[in-house]
């Protein structure tokens, strides 16, 4: 016969909860940034106003939606208390604000407005995954 030791289990906290549900908003809100640049990266004023290239508006805009979508898919990894998915996930929403402060200051119009809700949800996000509920969550898993 073995002997298991086990650490007692945390309930997930509401915080997690919420932070998997904020994953999900922003990822989709990354999601729908990307697009939109991708979208508009043939019009000459936003060229103009971001001082990027066609090209360089398409990658970014690819960028942004991949993110976008790894941030959907990895919240509800998040909620099972997986330390790893929770590094990952910490700087995919580093990334996620650098793009929404990005956005806010070279874009105009909705790519403007999905930038700042875009950087307010991360910065949510990265207090919700690192407060001190959480931190016992996830070292209890």
């Amino acid at each position: 016969m073995s002997s298991q030791t086990s650490l007692p289990q945390v309930q997930r906290p509401w915080e997690v909860t919420l932070l998997v549900v904020l994953g999900y908003i922003g990822g989709f809100f990354n999601t729908l940034t990307g697009i939109l640049i991708m979208l508009d990266r043939d019009d000459l004023d936003f060229q103009g106003i971001s001082l990027h290239t066609e090209n360089q508006l398409l990658w970014f805009g690819l960028s942004v939606a991949v993110l976008g979508l790894a941030q959907i898919l990895l919240a509800n990894l998040l909620g099972k208390g997986s330390q790893v998915v929770r590094v990952f996930y910490a700087v995919i929403a580093v990334l996620n604000l650098a793009a929404g402060v990005w956005a806010m200051i070279a874009l105009h119009s909705e790519q403007r407005a999905s930038g700042v809700v875009a950087a307010v949800v991360s910065l949510i996000v990265l207090w919700l995954l690192f407060n001190q509920k959480s931190e016992e969550f996830f070292e209890s898993a």
